[in-house]
């Protein structure tokens, strides 16, 4: 069966939508006429972008690094978009450090962003999605299923954030489906919020693009109502990192 306009006509949230893996998977979903709200705290380009993507679309000033806001904001949010088809969960931070070298103010920071605005945002979208059903993808890591060193903060957060994915595809089967990418290293301004030392140890010619990830967010969503795809793991061809 042809999929190429399956997702003509529909409405998406995106978050963290206006630089790397967000920004790219907005633009992908605008030219194949999706209407995007775009969540970010600052709005860059993207609006003109999604116009000149084919599908205009609108953006939301919201700081998901406060998950105690989180869920209202959405709530106010949903009155004037109404009720997506789609959700994509891609804001995120990360932090190098050792685990015992890592402050609890550290940790809470990067859980708060990482982890806790999802579930509050879950707990704002999953009810006004479930009379139409809809589709939630989560942006997890590879480090979602494999541990590494110095990062174990970060891996910590997308371990969790995998565990809510599948908790949440279990608890609202058959009206939700619930996919989550676990890409490997890919080449997005957030290596540069890392210090220059982590950074020279990486080669970020080598990594995924954001356009890798974003087709393979707009590969799951095109499946067919009856399948889903749980998660997807995507890699450099290089390796993980």
């Amino acid at each position: 069966m042809d999929r190429s306009q399956a997702l003509q006509g529909q409405t998406a949230l995106v978050t963290g939508a206006t630089r790397g893996i967000g920004r790219a998977v907005a633009l992908a979903l605008a030219e194949r006429g999706v209407k995007v709200g775009a969540i970010a705290r600052q709005p860059g380009h993207i609006l003109a972008e999604l116009t000149a993507a084919g599908t205009p679309g609108q953006f939301y000033n919201l700081d998901l690094a406060r998950p105690d806001t989180v869920e209202s904001q959405l709530a106010n949010l949903l009155q004037t978009f109404g009720a997506p088809n789609i959700v994509v969960l891609n804001a995120g931070m990360a932090l190098v450090a050792n685990l015992t070298a890592t402050s609890l103010q550290d940790w809470q920071r990067l859980f708060d962003l990482n982890v806790h605005s999802v579930f509050a945002s879950l707990r704002a979208i999953v009810p006004a999605m479930r009379a139409q059903g809809g589709h939630i993808v989560f942006l997890g890591s590879i480090a979602s299923k494999q541990a590494f060193p110095g990062w174990g903060a970060y891996c910590s957060s997308k371990f969790a954030l995998l565990a809510l994915a599948q908790t949440l595809a279990a608890e609202e089967r058959p009206h939700i489906r619930v996919s989550t990418l676990l890409p490997g290293a890919v080449n997005t301004p957030l290596w540069e919020t890392l210090p220059t030392a982590v950074q020279a140890q990486f080669d970020r010619t080598q990594m995924l693009s954001p356009e890798d990830v974003a087709a393979s967010v707009i590969h799951v969503l095109k499946m067919p109502p009856h399948a889903t795809v749980a998660e997807i793991t995507l890699l450099p061809q290089t390796g993980v990192l």
